[in-house]
């Protein structure tokens, strides 16, 4: 069986694996995250588990990786790491021979959810794009998997990442089918 991976960087986002000719959701998780301690044995950090990462491709064997294509945004706070990731990601792919294909988030976007006026806020843009993949998917529930219900909050919240990754690989299937 062939499939798509569509991968939406950082510590929040979102890999898929799709079937190519289905489009049926193989899977849709939170990136593999480690944590562990800087030199001072004090202060912990986070980062791809870029092991984990390298064996879901393999598992998954994906004809083709779709990631957003990082774009400057100035003064916004962890784009740093958000570059990382998206760096890891993007020499781990590439070094494991995978076709690597990026996508600025406004061509999907635009494709798939549609355009916003100027000044839209960007939870507003996130709330359509998790509508548009429950659309697309509605036997799928877009819920961050890793949630532990509390006192206050009882539900797990639909999470963006999953969706926003779910919809880079749905467009990039698209684009695929089209070009054959």
């Amino acid at each position: 069986m062939k499939c798509i991976c569509g991968i939406d960087s950082g510590f929040t986002g979102g890999i898929t694996f799709l079937e190519k000719d289905t489009g049926n959701i193989l899977s849709c998780d939170l990136p593999p995250i480690e944590e562990y301690f800087l030199a001072d044995g004090k202060t912990k950090r986070r980062r791809l588990d870029i092991m984990a990462f390298l064996k879901l491709l393999n598992d998954f064997n994906p004809i083709s990786v779709a990631i957003e294509k990082l774009n400057d945004r100035p003064n916004q706070g962890g784009m740093f790491n958000f570059g990382k990731m998206y760096g890891e990601y993007s020499a781990i792919i590439q070094t494991q021979g995978y076709k690597f294909v990026e996508i600025p988030p406004q061509t999907w976007k635009r494709a798939l959810v549609g355009t916003f006026p100027k000044g839209t806020l960007v939870a507003d843009k996130k709330k359509a794009a998790i509508e548009k993949a429950k659309e697309l998917q509605p036997s799928f529930q877009f819920k961050d998997p890793s949630f532990v219900p509390t006192k206050r909050t009882k539900v797990a919240k639909d999470h963006d990442g999953l969706a926003e990754s779910y919809l880079i690989a749905e467009y990039h299937r698209r684009c695929l089918i089209e070009s054959l």
